[in-house]
């Protein structure tokens, strides 16, 4: 699966991140077991944002989510689109799992977009 997202407005965003993260932190139990980027180390997960990625052997692309980076003048030139291609992997589960809290959290200022790809490839 591929996600895509678009923070509108990063100062809303980062003013519910706490909360999002807390929430999140809650549901892990109940998620495919998770790792830092690259699939080294623990995830994480706190105030400045969450970057994880699935355990060695089931990685695709990092997860990275902070709303912090877009909090200067300077970011705010040109649409920011992020985006993170799980390959297929379980942890796709707790990338679909925090976008989904982030935007029932921040409203419409995160757009979200999924592409789905079938495991033959097809759309």
């Amino acid at each position: 699966m591929r996600f895509t997202w678009h923070i509108r407005n990063p100062k809303v965003l980062a003013s519910r991140l706490p909360d999002v993260v807390r929430e999140f932190r809650e549901l892990l139990p109940c998620l495919p077991p998770l790792a830092g980027p690259g699939g080294e180390g623990a995830p994480l997960l706190g105030r400045g944002g969450v970057f994880f990625n699935g355990v060695k052997g089931q990685t695709g692309e990092d997860f990275s989510f902070s709303p912090y980076d877009l909090l200067s003048e300077e970011a705010h030139s040109y649409p920011h689109w992020w985006e993170c291609d799980t390959e297929g992997k379980p942890y796709a589960l707790a990338v679909a799992t925090f976008l989904l809290l982030a935007r029932d959290r921040a409203g419409e200022v995160l757009e979200l977009r999924v592409a789905v790809k079938a495991a033959c490839g097809k759309r």
